[in-house]
């Protein structure tokens, strides 16, 4: 299971509206729910008896849309399917989610690529990338599964970050 820890919920500047959030998207090899592991420099593969309970894009939209709730700089997020009028769109796309067990006992890797669309005249705001390294506790899925969550969560603050900035940009 991806265990994002709980969101802080301080005081963040709100009042940006309501951002819909879309599902968040990878390639092939990335969303199905087995654990992406690589051994060497552009290789991946797969744990044989391993798996993630639901897609980690799920799983990790999941946790950027509780945490941007708590602690965004926006009244509310939404998923873009609610049937919710917003004010703009977060698009995300997972380039990097897998275990670099190229040696022991590793380190994770999550890469994020995210668009901040104006929905009222569909002009993207700003584009990012993230990336965040987490040392695996072990050298196996178990030790995967937890640095994978660890990295996700420094991703998933980089982007709240990342909106507030860019929220705060475009009010001037």
């Amino acid at each position: 299971v991806l265990t994002v820890p709980a969101p802080w919920s301080g005081s963040a500047a709100r009042g940006g509206g309501v951002l819909l959030l879309a599902d968040t998207r990878a390639g092939d090899f990335l969303a199905g729910n087995r654990i992406a592991f690589s051994r060497a420099a552009g290789t991946l593969g797969r744990y044989q008896y391993a798996r993630w309970h639901e897609p980690p894009t799920r799983a990790f939209q999941d946790a950027l849309h509780r945490h941007l709730n708590a602690a965004g700089p926006f009244d509310a997020v939404v998923t873009l399917d609610a049937g919710v009028r917003g004010d703009h769109v977060l698009n995300t796309r997972l380039l990097a989610f897998h275990h670099d067990a190229a040696q022991v006992p590793g380190h994770a890797r999550v890469e994020l690529e995210a668009e901040l669309v104006a929905r009222t005249d569909a002009r993207l705001l700003a584009r990012a990338r993230f990336v965040a390294e987490a040392p695996a506790p072990s050298h196996d899925a178990a030790g995967a599964a937890a640095a994978l969550s660890d990295a996700s969560a420094r991703v998933i603050a980089d982007v709240r970050d990342w909106l507030a900035q860019v929220r705060a940009s475009h009010a001037r």
